[in-house]
């Protein structure tokens, strides 16, 4: 059976989804319908991915299209009234680009949500289905590494801030109101590394940073954050600095790097260093292969169809979300904390109700 997927918001990320859906095949999933507020974007997509039909109301979509699931493609902002729309239009399986919100009193709201509904909402980080995460995941679980001690991650890209503060065309990525700024489009997915293989959830952060002078959005975060049982992690992003990714994990006997670990161009390297003695570092390569070549010189769309493909079993209830919702939860929290930390200056206290550290327990096991 022919998986029907409807999309919200034509955008720029929209094609990574309508790529990876075409990779899979017709026979196996497509996107029936799409939306957005630009009626030329929807019918662009439309024709683009063969799309039925293409809205400029996403509510009418919802009401009029039999879907199995719904994408949003939209910004971070919006997701809280998108996912309450969605799940009042009767679907309960979405896929939401990260980040899920822009405040832990959403994320917590779109959990309530989910439960009151008995609807699965399922977070966008693409890179976590890539096979480098399945060899990080064994060399971790395998034992050789010792106890991890702290995990450490960065996210930079450079973008200039041309346009002028009251340019109404300048990328959402500039606009406060859209959950624009470095917390929500790269340090979500630090964040998101740090606290996978902190493996504990998190109890203080301190973080300091810089906001845009044009725009009003955090433009620069630098952190630490502390876990449960004494695990630590740092997170560094900017928008200042040129593209830089990393996800290193540091234990008693090993340390695990990774490079452009976020969009990942196909074939990567997980590198395993292990200190003979202070001057002499043994360095064992790891190679893995992306099961697609690279296609449309494009990185990263093999993860989409990964993750495509994993969201596919969640609705058939032969897989779970990867991430879970309430790990999603706990990582807007974080986050949000950050940002109070660097503005307050002082060392915060991550707090997390009593249901979301339930559900998290209960989803980690």
């Amino acid at each position: 059976m022919t998986v029907r997927l409807g999309l919200i918001g034509c955008g720029r990320i929209s094609h990574a989804h309508g790529i990876a859906v075409g990779r899979i095949g017709a026979d196996k999933v497509r996107f029936v319908a799409c939306s957005d507020v630009r009626q030329e974007a929807a019918d662009a997509f439309a024709r683009a991915y063969g799309c039925d039909k293409a809205y400029d109301d996403a509510a009418q979509m919802l009401a009029e299209e039999k879907l199995d699931a719904v994408v949003l493609a939209t910004w971070p902002a919006q997701h809280l009234e998108q996912v309450k729309m969605c799940l009042e239009a009767g679907h309960r399986f979405i896929l939401c680009e990260k980040a899920l919100a822009t405040s832990g009193e959403d994320a917590v709201r779109i959990w309530d949500l989910a439960k009151a509904h008995g609807a699965t909402i399922v977070e966008g980080f693409m890179y976590l289905h890539h096979p480098m995460i399945a060899k990080l995941n064994d060399l971790v679980e395998n034992g050789e590494i010792g106890e991890i001690d702290w995990i450490r991650s960065c996210s930079s890209y450079y973008f200039p801030e041309v346009a002028a503060g009251d340019d109404a065309t300048r990328s959402w990525r500039f606009k406060k109101e859209t959950g624009g700024g470095v917390p929500w489009d790269l340090a979500c997915y630090t964040v998101n590394a740090v606290s996978t293989y902190a493996g504990r959830l998190p109890e203080k952060v301190s973080a300091m940073g810089t906001f845009s002078p044009n725009y009003g959005t955090v433009n620069r975060i630098f952190g630490s954050i502390a876990y449960e049982g004494g695990r630590t992690g740092v997170i560094e992003s900017s928008a200042g600095a040129t593209f830089n990714q990393a996800l290193e994990i540091h234990a008693t006997k090993r340390t695990l790097h990774l490079e452009t670990v976020f969009t990942p161009p196909g074939d990567t390297i997980v590198r395993e260093l292990t200190t003979l003695k202070p001057s002499h570092i043994h360095v064992k390569e790891h190679e893995v292969a992306s099961p697609l070549p690279l296609q449309d010189d494009l990185p990263a769309f093999y993860c989409y169809q990964a993750q495509m493909e994993s969201f596919f079993k969640v609705i058939a209830g032969a897989a779970k979300p990867l991430p879970a919702l309430s790990h999603s939860v706990v990582n807007v929290i974080t986050i949000e904390t950050m940002i109070r930390s660097m503005i307050e200056e002082k060392t915060l206290a991550v707090e997390i109700p009593d249901r979301i550290r339930a559900a998290w327990t209960a989803e980690l096991a």
